[in-house]
């Protein structure tokens, strides 16, 4: 092996050296028309002028600190400068974001240099933080935490504020003043601060500090939110206001003038244990963070409270809202301004845009300023802490009725005749402060001035319906007879129990049988139910449409006020015409139980269209009479024109675009044929067909054929249409009585509008700590599991002719026999079962389920409103509720916001969550315990998964669950089979540092919706390589079938991985981001 020739090495070490020296780096200048310092009081408050209403941006290049040095002596107060440079710009115009996204200072726009950077290290002390009092000081600390600074260039001076003196007593207005060191670095900006910040926590430079809300703010020797590319950065003198202030001169030190860069690789690396100090200080904070919150809660509310003559209750919750990490701020919240002025959040306008207003949490720390963006947007930005973005949004103010002394009685003799005297259970003092609620609710609603809606959310066995049963019996009583109401309820079975009961408390009072007795009337006058055992049992209604209005007490099931909606006839059920009087009245009360239903919808399906156009050809050869015939050829024409419109749309694929009923149906009177009731009545009293309710579909034909909007969508039955108008009645307001109000979006919609009021109550008036809920978090998909009707019904004549598919009855074998021993490893046969399913798998397990165990199985859809279920204390969920997307499109048209696809996601999440809500209350989660106060013991069993898509809807529903059942438990669902019990040790421990890496980001960036993955290799090339190699690997590598490593860390972090391709069509539909040409590789956040 040959000599390695020294002296030739040594010489191009020194070659290296020299040329280490020679680089240039850039940075920003900004200038405005208006200051860009900071601003000092002489009470020693401090403000930042950091606004540009107008002014523009240069690059400034320097080849050593002593050219910075120079730079920032010749500042004007009008000039700041920025680490960072522009993207594509050497100098250009600056204007706010909400006037120009181009021209912002902004991340987007604002970027870090490839190579060499300006770096700012800002030091400000506070009681917990190593005591730093000269510029050496600040440079050995940061020395011993990073030995590599031993041989680097810094520039340290005084920050800008620290050179304010009183001019009588000579001492600097901040006693413990603050400083400001400049390097320069050769790599990943992003990498630098996170090596430093975690190397300050494990050598002893790290502390708690909390912001006057309490929040926990985690600190070191620098301040990691100055080191972003578009931030300013306060260099010239600053504003003084006070006779008594003066300005030092600037004594800004370079120390190692002959130095040179920091190369971020030569760094140390503490992040893991960087990571672990710093949890480990959060979590002993937060005692301390709740109290320090309490308090300023407290203060803050009655100071509002004073300053508005709001309710204590009501101003309490303004500032909850804006405390912590909510980022809202409601408009009914007072905005105060530097000159003492203040008006309401609500009456910003434009002409605030860009105004300075006191900080919305700390006022006495500094100015934040107003946007208001060209469509009516609002927020307030915080220049505190980092930088935070405040929402302006109406308020969610509940409305707290006052409690009448006749609400109280009928309280007082609900708890001794009905709560104690009948049921015998357990109350808590915040039930019965909910009964006081709903009681002065009911009595509200029985004016006859009454026209909002009321809406009540308390869970499901707190007296809902019992309550308005008590007050319905007790005003008869009061009145002799002389009240009337409506009670709308969602099943059959519902209105049975509602009537027996309310017969049996009037029964109690009157015994001569002198009050008027409740009438109930279904959807069709004769139902047929089946009991438990299959039993056939036909109920027949005691009033019809004609006669309904007669009846003082009427009850009706929802399908029964969906029918008089879609009709156009719902007076008969509001009012009520005595013999005594000529006209008809309104009704003293209306309520409806549970969800409401004041909506026209309609639905027709391709495939049924087909079927009723082949029953009414048939139809047309049965008749002999021309005008018959006619009728049906122009009905036949109408029917066609939306088959070949779904034809066409399948071509063109444009399944998912909005439509009215000319782009489908055109214009011309053989629309009228849809109206021609009479026709319609004959055709479905002879058409022969099956698998579709022809009154039904002609019901909603005559809805889609005149509607302003559908959204169309596809599935198994080819194109489907649908149509969701709002149809609240005017003319007597009512009460909503809704278990899961507080998450139905809709209700917001109707609140923010001013039609209805959601009263507040106890949401955690009922506890479940007996209730534990287990979600399985699966590989597998958990959405719908069709069954074959051939499994279902193998002996019909269709299903007996079927083709079977022995793979999909495999598949559904198997799925069974391990649904049977799940149910039998964790239950018992003192059990009772409830199985959750879809459709088709709960008509299967029905048959087909063996168990020696007493089990129910329902299907999604059939539950909301049951009270037969309620002994059941095993909870199995095997599927999750599927609705379509034009159910979704169709309900925020009905609210006006078809075009905004958050609100379109809104409504799905929500109704979601509202039925796994309401199909879990139907167990014995409603009961009361008449010892103990709480729900008896019941386990919940959810099969959730980790796939991609589903992942995000599983975490919520389980999150939701938590929220609403206070005290639930929340646990892991383990299979007995182990085979199913796919665990994740096999995850590379890469996987793991990208999943800290991504939530580290997304919770220090909660307005950022965007991560570029190029940034995200900057910031950390350790764990993201530059060409995502190891990330596109890792979305191919498989943890089991259907689920890759990159569908986890997703599940984990609640971020969307996105490759150039896919991104541009995502970002664009999502977050209104657009691309010229490809997109970026990206995380973005999951909506």
């Amino acid at each position: 092996m040959p000599q390695t020739d020294l002296f030739e090495l040594d010489t191009k070490l020194d070659e290296e050296r020299t040329k280490s020296k020679k680089f240039e780096v850039k940075f920003t200048k900004f200038k405005s028309k208006s200051a860009l310092n900071k601003t000092i009081t002489e009470d020693g408050k401090k403000y930042s002028n950091a606004y540009f209403s107008n002014g523009n941006f240069s690059t400034i290049k320097i080849k050593n600190l002593l050219e910075l040095k120079k730079s920032l002596l010749k500042l004007t107060k009008y000039e700041a400068i920025g680490l960072g440079v522009h993207k594509d710009k050497l100098k250009g115009e600056i204007t706010p974001k909400s006037r120009s996204k181009e021209l912002a200072r902004s991340k987007e726009n604002f970027k870090w240099n490839d190579e060499f950077n300006l770096v700012m290290l800002d030091y400000d002390y506070f009681e917990g933080i190593t005591e730093i009092n000269t510029a050496q000081e600040y440079k050995t600390v940061l020395e011993e935490i990073e030995p590599s600074l031993k041989n680097t260039q810094m520039m340290i001076s005084k920050s800008t504020s620290s050179l304010v003196v009183n001019k009588q007593t000579k001492e600097t207005l901040y006693k413990k003043g603050g400083y400001h060191c400049y390097l320069i670095i050769k790599g990943s900006v992003e990498r630098f601060k996170e090596l430093l910040w975690r190397s300050c926590w494990v050598k002893g430079h790290g502390a708690v500090k909390y912001a006057a809300d309490g929040s926990i703010l985690l600190r070191t020797i620098f301040d990691a939110a100055v080191l972003s590319p578009e931030r300013l950065v306060f260099e010239a003198i600053p504003n003084i206001e006070g006779n008594n202030l003066a300005i030092l001169p600037r004594d800004i030190k370079v120390f190692n003038p002959k130095g040179t860069y920091l190369n971020v690789d030569d760094m140390e690396s503490n992040i893991g244990e960087g990571l672990r100090i710093e949890a480990e200080a959060k979590h002993e904070a937060k005692s301390t963070s709740l109290k320090l919150k309490e308090l300023y809660v407290q203060k803050h509310a009655k100071e509002l409270s004073k300053s508005t003559n709001i309710s204590y209750e009501i101003a309490k919750k303004i500032i909850e809202a804006k405390t912590g990490s909510s980022g809202v701020i409601y408009e009914d919240d007072l905005i105060y301004f530097p000159n003492g002025e203040s008006i309401l959040a609500r009456d910003l306008t434009i002409e605030h845009d860009g105004q300075y207003i006191l900080d919305p949490v700390e006022p006495d720390e500094a100015n934040a300023v107003v946007n208001i963006s060209f469509n009516g947007t609002k927020t307030v930005h915080s220049f505190l802490h980092g930088g935070k973005t405040f929402e302006i949004i109406p308020a969610d103010l509940d409305i707290k009725l006052p409690i009448s002394k006749e609400a109280k009685e009928i309280a007082q003799s609900f708890l001794k005749d009905v709560w104690n005297g009948l049921f015998e259970y357990g109350y808590s003092e915040k039930m019965y402060e909910n009964w006081e609620t709903m009681f002065q609710s009911y009595i509200e609603a029985s004016k006859p001035n009454f026209n909002t809606m009321h809406i009540i959310s308390v869970s499901a066995g707190a007296a809902k319906t019992t309550s308005l049963a008590h007050y319905i019996k007790t005003m008869l009583v009061k009145t002799k007879g002389k009240f009337t109401s409506l009670v709308v309820v969602n099943t059959i079975q519902n209105g049975i129990d509602f009537k027996n009961f309310l017969n049996e408390l009037i029964d109690k009072d009157d015994k001569d049988n002198l009050l008027p007795r409740p009438k109930i009337m279904f959807a069709k006058d004769k139902e047929v139910l089946e009991d438990e055992e299959g039993n056939k049992i036909e109920y027949t209604s005691d009033v019809n449409h004609k006669t309904c209005n007669q009846a003082e007490i009427l009850i009706i099931t929802h399908a029964r006020l969906r029918k008089a909606v879609i009709s156009g006839q719902t007076e008969h059920l509001m009012t009520h015409n005595s013999q005594e009087s000529l006209l008809a009245e309104n009704r003293d009360l209306f309520a409806v139980d549970e969800a409401i239903d004041f909506e026209e919808k309609a639905l027709i399906k391709q495939a049924q269209s087909y079927l009723v156009i082949g029953a009414l050809q048939s139809l047309k050869t049965f008749y002999k009479q021309n005008e018959m015939k006619e009728k049906l050829s122009k009905l036949i024409a109408v029917i066609t024109k939306f088959t070949d419109f779904c034809e066409r749309a399948t071509e063109e694929q444009n399944k998912t675009k909005i439509h009215n009923s000319q782009n489908v149906f055109g214009e011309g009177t053989d629309l009228d044929i849809c109206f021609d009731r009479e026709f319609i009545d004959v055709i479905c009293e002879n058409a022969q067909i099956t698998n579709v309710n022809l009154e039904s579909y002609f019901v909603d034909l005559s809805i889609l054929v005149r509607s302003n909007f559908f959204h169309i969508d596809s599935g198994g039955e080819g194109i489907v249409i649908s149509s969701n108008v709002d149809r609240i009645p005017s003319s007597k307001g009512f009460v909503v009585l809704d278990a899961s109000a507080a998450i139905n979006h809709e209700y917001m919609h109707y609140i923010n509008k001013q039609k209805a009021q959601r009263l507040r109550v106890h949401l955690d008036a009922k506890r479940y700590d007996e209730v534990t809920i287990y979600a399985s978090e699966e590989n597998e998909g958990v959405g719908k599991v069709d069954v074959p009707g051939y499994m279902i019904k193998p002996d019909t004549a269709k299903n007996s002719k079927a083709k079977i598919d022995k793979d999909k009855v495999n598949e559904i074998e198997n799925f069974k026999k391990f649904i049977q021993e799940e149910i039998l490893s964790k239950t018992t046969k003192e059990d009772k079962i409830l199985i959750i399913a879809n459709k088709s798998l709960d008509e299967y397990f029905r048959t087909h389920l063996i168990l020696d165990r007493t089990f129910y199985c329902e299907h999604w859809g059939n539950l909301t409103g049951r009270n037969d279920l309620k002994k059941c204390n095993k909870v199995f969920c095997l599927t999750l509720p599927y609705k379509p997307n034009h159910f979704y499109y169709s309900k925020a048209y009905k609210h006006n916001k078809v075009e905004d696809l958050r609100e379109v996601y809104k409504f799905r999440v929500s109704l979601l969550l509202d039925e796994v809500y309401q199909a879990l209350l139907r167990a014995n989660l409603r009961t009361n315990d008449p010892i103990t106060k709480n729900a008896p013991k019941c386990d919940i069993y959810i099969r959730t998964s980790v796939k991609r898509n589903l992942a995000g809807d599983c975490q919520k529903i389980i999150n939701t669950l938590e929220k609403m059942l206070i005290g639930a438990k929340i646990s892991r669902w383990s299979f007995a089979n182990n085979e199913n019990n796919e665990q994740y040790s096999k995850l590379p421990d890469a996987a793991y540092e990208m999943r800290d890496v991504l939530i580290e980001w997304s919770n220090s960036n909660p307005h950022d919706s965007v991560l570029e993955y190029s940034t995200l290799s900057k910031m950390r090339n350790d764990v993201f390589d530059t060409g995502g190699r190891k990330i596109r690997r890792y979305k191919s590598t498989y943890l089991a079938e259907n689920v890759t490593i990159v569908d986890w860390l997703e599940s984990q972090t609640n971020l969307k991985f996105l490759g150039g391709n896919e991104s541009k069509s995502y970002l664009e539909e999502h977050f209104d981001i657009k691309f010229k040409g490809k997109g970026v590789t990206c995380f973005c956040r999951v909506n």
